[in-house]
């Protein structure tokens, strides 16, 4: 295997168009990480996006979800990166062992997801690719944002011409699929989030099934993860549908309102797990808690109460219950009174 400075190559970890990854050991330390190689005789403009990758990691590092950049050097002709090592596999790997995910574990990877994602945006880095392959697991299941080949960095001359498309069009935002450089912004990131969420919900993309991708991206409305999987709650059905919205306008504004709302949701979702079964407490109910009015939400508390009286041996839960569903309730009025939803 080949050596770069101090680092010896282990094994090949994968490989795309633009060079390798491989599992590498300092010489001096033992210390493991992976290495990210440049493919040779690329023009000037791939190393320049190199660069950019590392220098985009390099400002959105320091959040536990955001996977960490060492440093960047070059051999010879050949440019590398050091990447920490996150070894538990991405979340297309994780599906293809079990699709889809129970709603509330999909929920918890993603508000993961989109913390990192909204601490990148925070430091002025776009991510631009945000899809299961990008988002690896570590040893205790926590999700990591990775590979920001085409991450926009505040500040920097662009290197997407006004056209140019690049992504996956799969996860793609429309503005993104016509090329419209000018208007990418946070809610193109908060649809690639809706899409790894979709992902998540029904093992499969928001227009993977299209017989032309390129065409569902724009038109029609945005699609249903409940109408492939009927064990996604009416509530994160909508939160899906509305970042996954093909009018930038009416997505949430930002990745940290998305991560609210879906937050909010994972707790009534827990509360109705905890309280029993769906005939007891509705969750389309529950997840009108941070789409809907005050009056959806007081709607919610009826329906605490009527779980605890139905509940029987559930009874000593009323208390906890319905204080979490205020809490929740009140947090939405909120966000609501603030603007943000």
């Amino acid at each position: 295997m080949e050596r770069y400075g101090p680092y010896r190559c282990l094994k090949p970890l994968g490989a795309g168009g633009m060079g390798a990854v491989y599992l590498a050991e300092h010489e001096s330390t033992g210390a493991r990480y992976a290495l990210k190689v440049l493919a040779g005789a690329l023009d000037p403009e791939d190393e320049l996006r190199f660069a950019r990758e590392a220098q985009a990691m390099a400002a959105a590092g320091g959040h536990p979800n955001v996977a960490r950049v060492h440093t960047l050097d070059r051999q010879g002709a050949r440019a590398y990166m050091v990447l920490e090592l996150v070894e538990g596999g991405d979340l297309g790997e994780l599906l293809a062992e079990r699709a889809p995910l129970p709603p509330y574990e999909a929920v918890e990877l993603v508000v993961g997801v989109a913390r990192g994602v909204h601490h990148a945006h925070e430091r002025g880095v776009l991510h631009r690719d945000l899809k299961p392959a990008n988002v690896l697991l570590d040893g205790d299941g926590r999700p990591k944002v990775t590979d920001f080949g085409l991450a926009k960095l505040s500040g920097a001359d662009t290197l997407t011409q006004s056209g140019e498309v690049l992504g996956t069009p799969v996860y793609m935002a429309p503005e993104q699929a016509r090329g419209e450089v000018g208007s990418y912004d946070a809610r193109t990131d908060v649809f690639g989030l809706g899409g790894v969420l979709f992902f998540l919900l029904t093992g499969r993309g928001p227009v993977e099934d299209a017989d032309d991708p390129w065409a569902a991206l724009s038109e029609g409305p945005a699609p249903s993860p409940a109408a492939i999987n009927p064990l996604v709650p009416a509530g994160l059905d909508a939160i899906v549908r509305r970042a996954l919205a093909r009018d930038a306008d009416k997505r949430y504004a930002t990745a940290e309102v998305f991560c609210l709302a879906s937050g909010g949701l994972s707790l009534a979702l827990a509360v109705t797990l905890v309280l029993g079964t769906r005939a007891l407490w509705p969750e389309t109910v529950l997840g009108s808690i941070l789409l809907g009015s005050s009056a959806e939400c007081l709607i919610a508390l009826g329906c605490a109460l009527y779980a605890a009286i139905k509940g029987g041996t559930r009874k000593l839960l009323f208390v906890p219950g319905v204080l979490l569903t205020v809490v929740v309730s009140v947090f939405h009025l909120l966000v609501l009174a603030l603007g943000m939803a």
